[in-house]
């Protein structure tokens, strides 16, 4: 997203020409989600009458995170997008970020390191006496095993990456005021019969987890693999049809609708930035913050204006192109032997949409057609 970003904004013929709008496009593309937007208004717009019905939001959801792996807790089916898609959100903004928090738990208790700071995790014991203990075992490592941390090769060290790794361990399991949450420390963290120190998280389930009332038992913000519903037809023929039509449609929107919707994200953005509405959100937002709280805030403030500015922008865009699923029962009756009926709605559809939003278009659209009729270009 970062490379893109930085090309549209550099390298590309808009950026010579809207050098404002090129870095608006850059910043929804970084921190927005471009491919949803441009899905969402490809050919059919079926996207724009999905939010009523629960099982087609469902498959909007799976076809926007893409191919995943199962996960069923308490009988629900999640999925999560293979790769590396997370999220930073509050662990009990709904049931999808709890679940997400608890696949993340179960991260932990396959790494060792992750495993020692979770034993050395007290607050009866010294934040240094604990980094300790995860800076050595990370200085008995061999260096190739180290080698895979980034870190190492922009010139940290095993001391900076033992804080961090301590800090963040600690985030996941702490209480809204920063304090240990003992509590759900003490279902990952038990003692075998000998009195030693056991890490296990596979008996961890989203029962013990707090519940969304209880937000003082969660931090207020971790990074959190995102998990969607699952949603499968069960039907291959079905789905290599429902396939090709989409593919055929996001080929025609490649032309003619993406440029739309791409010029409406662009200039919401600027609408708002004028108006003054962007930096009085951002500004609500991070009241009082600083440091690393600070940048979370700011990122999750960025977020949720770019995902108002795509709805708005979809909503622009679908409501002047035509929508195949938006047709009245007479054109689903005749459909089979008056093939262009249902268009002709669209037409009519759209002559309203003009005359109700901008009736100027027909004077402009009168004037082209005389322009170009006594130019000898239309005969």
């Amino acid at each position: 997203r970062k490379v893109m970003a930085k090309a549209v904004a550099e390298s590309s013929l808009g950026a010579k020409l809207d050098q404002r709008g090129a870095e608006l496009l850059a910043r929804y593309i970084k921190h927005g989600d471009i491919e949803n937007l441009l899905a969402s208004v490809s050919e059919g717009g079926k996207n724009a009458v999905r939010g009523l019905d629960q099982y087609l939001k469902v498959t909007e959801d799976v076809s926007k995170y893409g191919k995943s792996a199962i996960l069923s807790t308490k009988g629900k089916l999640y999925k999560n997008k293979v790769g590396s898609q997370f999220v930073t959100e509050n662990p009990l903004l709904s049931e999808e970020s709890r679940v997400g928090w608890l696949v993340k738990l179960g991260m932990f208790g396959s790494s060792d390191l992750r495993r020692i700071a979770i034993t050395n995790l007290s607050d009866g014991l010294p934040r240094e006496q604990a980094i300790k203990s995860i800076r050595e075992y990370l200085d008995n490592l061999p260096e190739k095993a180290r080698g895979r941390f980034q870190l190492y090769s922009a010139g940290g060290d095993t001391t900076q990456h033992a804080t961090a790794l301590y800090d963040d361990t600690r985030l996941y399991f702490s209480k809204r005021n920063g304090e240990l949450n003992k509590e759900l420390l003490n279902k990952v963290r038990k003692y075998d019969k000998d009195g030693k120190v056991v890490v296990d998280t596979k008996s961890l389930t989203i029962d013990d987890l707090p519940t969304a009332d209880r937000l003082d038992l969660a931090p207020e913000a971790i990074s959190i693999p995102r998990m969607i519903p699952v949603s499968d037809s069960n039907n291959f023929a079905s789905d290599i049809m429902e396939w090709g039509w989409d593919k055929m449609g996001e080929a025609n929107a490649r032309f003619s609708r993406y440029p739309m919707v791409i010029d409406s994200i662009i200039n919401i953005q600027k609408e708002m930035e004028d108006s003054g509405f962007w930096k009085h959100y951002m500004d609500k937002m991070t009241a009082g913050k600083t440091g690393a709280e600070l940048t979370v805030a700011q990122d999750m403030a960025e977020k949720h204006l770019l995902s108002i500015a795509e709805d708005w922008a979809k909503q622009r865009v679908i409501a002047f192109v035509d929508n195949p699923e938006v047709r009245s029962q007479l054109a689903m009756s005749v459909k089979n032997f008056a093939r262009f009926y249902r268009a002709t709605e669209d037409f009519y559809r759209r002559m309203v949409r003009t005359v109700r939003y901008n009736p100027e278009a027909l004077t402009r659209a009168s004037l082209t057609y005389e322009g170009i009729s006594h130019s000898g270009f239309v005969q």
